[in-house]
């Protein structure tokens, strides 16, 4: 993420996120500062400010969704143009030893992950720790020995993350590495339907494709 606007457009990222999460606290804090019974309920003024709130709230959210869209698609264009260069620079024995399969997954399949799927995940991914950051900050100020508590989840989560990644991690790298074979074999395949035409193999190579 940070190819596009450097570690700028992170922190921007990162900034929303902190101001959003801080204005869906606020409309919280209104709510219980209105209700607590400590001064006169005033209907208008309540109902005022909490739309206000959460039209804040709204505006930040879109703008944080568009930074992050703009970011993700400058991102992966930029991961394109590098993987496209380098292709195309690439000395002959590259494409010996690698098979086009490899390379047409990478270009098709991994770029689509960085399109559509990198920025949404980076997104949510800042939103999910400043929101549990942000419980845990209120759980301290309303009942703070229950945080004694949050330490052994926490442990907890860690050993969960790290299980998690490098299962997916080998997940991910056998399903590139068996895809790869039958995109390579499609692609020889369609390069060579004269060859196979003429020895009137279509049957075969219809059934292994």
């Amino acid at each position: 993420m940070t190819e596009a606007w450097g570690w700028w457009g992170v922190m921007g990222m990162v900034s929303f996120a902190v101001v959003w999460q801080c204005s869906d606290m606020a409309s919280d804090y209104w709510l219980s500062y209105e209700t607590s019974g400590g001064i006169q309920f005033n209907p208008s003024l309540f109902i005022g400010v909490y739309v206000a709130i959460a039209a804040f709230s709204m505006v930040l959210q879109v703008i944080k969704t568009l930074l992050e869209t703009v970011l993700g698609l400058q991102t992966a264009q930029i991961f394109f143009e590098k993987m496209f260069d380098s292709i195309l620079h690439a000395p002959m024995s590259f494409f010996d030893t690698t098979p086009s399969g490899r390379i047409l997954s990478r270009a098709s399949s991994d770029q689509t992950t960085i399109d559509v799927v990198l920025a949404f995940f980076i997104g949510l991914t800042i939103s999910m720790y400043i929101s549990v950051l942000s419980t845990i900050i209120v759980t301290c100020q309303v009942a703070w020995p229950s945080v004694v508590a949050v330490i052994p989840l926490l442990l907890l989560n860690i050993w969960y993350r790290n299980l998690y990644l490098a299962t997916s991690r080998e997940l991910t790298r056998l399903e590139g590495v068996t895809k790869a074979p039958v995109i390579d074999h499609l692609s020889e395949t369609v390069l060579g339907v004269t060859t196979i035409r003429c020895f009137k193999k279509e049957k075969e190579f219809f059934h292994e494709n």
